[in-house]
């Protein structure tokens, strides 16, 4: 964990949901939060901790331009990471992935509302599934700041010996359904 930031348990998490109304995440590991927020705080924001255990997940050449046009013309969209409710406007920041970390930035609008936020993702893959990193609801001017802290956190995660990500696909076990790219896209 870096310096500033806490842990707040999956347990924790729950009950903090619940008491907001928000629908149990059957997903969440919990939540990660600057020591300088107060949870009670109407403008706290906090940084979700999700695990899929979808396994190996295969990389893609990420062409930011073509990735956005297929989001865009998503009309179904199947959102693996958590995301506010709302349409897609485009990309923040545009997906790029390391070998080993995918980040990306969407602006939406809000469902029923003229009010524009960006939801902030990153993702560590591993051997077996994905860690998630993901803000929502940050509002635009906030967008560089949600960004660094989610690709801060999913570059310092790390999986144990021998469930470390391989760019190869291992010989046994689970293939996730989709690629790293179907991940920014929110595509079927």
């Amino acid at each position: 964990m870096p310096a500033k930031f806490r842990l707040i348990s999956a347990t924790d998490a729950r009950r903090l949901d619940q008491a907001r109304g928000r629908s149990d995440d059957s997903r969440g590991l919990g939540w990660i939060i600057h020591e300088n927020l107060a949870l009670t705080d109407p403008d706290a924001w906090h940084v979700g901790v999700r695990w899929h255990s979808d396994g190996w997940v295969a990389a893609a050449a990420l062409d930011p331009a073509g990735l956005l046009d297929v989001a865009l013309a998503n009309k179904t969209p199947t959102p693996r990471v958590a995301v506010s409710h709302g349409d897609l406007l485009g990309y923040a920041i545009a997906p790029q992935f390391d070998g080993q970390v995918l980040d990306w930035a969407e602006e939406r609008v809000l469902a029923n509302s003229d009010e524009h936020v960006v939801d902030c993702h990153a993702v560590r893959l591993g051997r077996r599934g994905v860690v998630e990193f993901t803000i929502t609801g940050m509002a635009p001017k906030s967008a560089a700041l949600c960004h660094t802290t989610v690709r801060l956190l999913a570059t310092r995660a790390s999986f144990a010996p021998g469930k470390q990500y391989e760019a190869a696909a291992p010989a046994e076990g689970l293939r996730a359904p989709y690629t790293i790219a179907t991940l920014a896209t929110h595509a079927p």
